[in-house]
């Protein structure tokens, strides 16, 4: 029962990398293709490279500050209603 509790608050954690990894090989894909269309090799790859990190880095912070916010709301709201 406790295993399931600690899971099920980590999951949103969990899925993070897999988001920020995500991201980043399909722009990588997408500057690829770009420089093929317009022979500008690697001009387009390193240009989405940079982009998809940068706005990885973004996501991955707001997300973790939402998180931890909502985290926050529901441990005061539990230790409200117990005493």
């Amino acid at each position: 029962m406790k295993e399931n509790k600690v899971l099920k608050e980590l999951s949103p954690y969990l899925t993070l990398g897999i988001e920020f990894a995500f991201s980043v090989l399909l722009f990588v894909l997408l500057g690829r293709w770009l420089d093929e269309k317009f022979d500008t090799d690697p001009s387009f790859t390193i240009f989405f490279i940079l982009f998809s990190v940068v706005g990885g880095f973004i996501r991955l912070f707001v997300k973790i500050n939402y998180l931890g916010k909502k985290n926050d709301r529901n441990n005061s709201r539990d230790n409200t209603s117990s005493d």
